[in-house]
């Protein structure tokens, strides 16, 4: 009796030792250990976002003032003193400024998004540049580099902006402000504020509280898998 007793102790033990192996190895083709980005990495990253950027500040910040100047700026393009833009860098960012007028380039250095987010046990990475544009506001740029075995890849750039615009069923809701917030279950995870008709761009009565992006490596696309409800926001004096 006892014997037996041992022997099928032991083939419980064998068979939960084989559940955990099985499920460690699920683990790993679930994405569930990932291999984390680096503080070199993000360097690396970084150094390829700002080449791109360097790229888009050449060309739009000086044309910018020089297809339609100013006549302080005609002045300065007479005399060749009309520079394309200048860079400075700080613990937080790396920015390009048009020479002539408000317009400018962030490159935010610690505000990384990152995770998995092609399914491949890597991190990848959101870098996040905001585009200035004079008087008229802001808007963010998330250049999107995926972890390939030959290294970081820049896949694709995205306006959360466009993006949330696209979810608008209701012809009432005008303007859309998207925000990137995490990586996580191989979806981007953001939310949006919407304006209304009567809104001014400041102010937006409408919000949606969670939208989940999946990225498409086909199409090079994100595509929309979860929006929670768009709601109105209470007036003061309402519940």
């Amino acid at each position: 009796m006892m014997m037996v007793k041992i022997y099928v102790c032991s083939w419980v033990l064998l068979l939960s030792l084989f559940g955990c192996i099985k499920q460690s190895n699920k683990n790993v083709q679930e994405g569930k250990e990932i291999v984390s980005v680096s503080k070199e990495d993000e360097q690396n990253v970084l150094k390829i976002a700002e080449k791109w950027v360097a790229l888009e500040a050449e060309k739009y910040l000086f044309e910018t003032y020089t297809s339609n100047p100013n006549d302080s700026s005609k002045m300065l393009i007479e005399h060749g003193q009309a520079q394309k833009y200048s860079r400075e860098e700080t613990t937080d960012e790396i920015r390009y400024s048009a020479n002539i007028g408000d317009n400018a380039y962030s490159i935010s250095k610690n505000q990384f998004l990152k995770g998995d987010l092609d399914g491949d046990s890597r991190e990848d990475i959101l870098v996040a540049v905001t585009v200035e544009f004079g008087n008229n506001g802001t808007y963010t740029n998330e250049y999107l580099f995926l972890n390939k075995k030959s290294g970081f890849v820049l896949a694709n750039v995205f306006s959360p902006n466009e993006i949330a615009s696209k979810n608008i069923k209701d012809k009432k809701l005008l303007y859309a402000h998207g925000i990137f917030s995490k990586i996580e279950e191989n979806c981007i995870i953001g939310s949006s504020n919407y304006s209304g008709e009567n809104d001014e761009l400041c102010c937006p009565s409408y919000y949606c509280e969670i939208q989940k992006y999946r990225y498409n490596e086909k199409t090079k696309k994100l595509e929309l898998v979860f929006q929670s409800e768009i709601k109105k926001r209470p007036m003061k004096g309402e519940k």
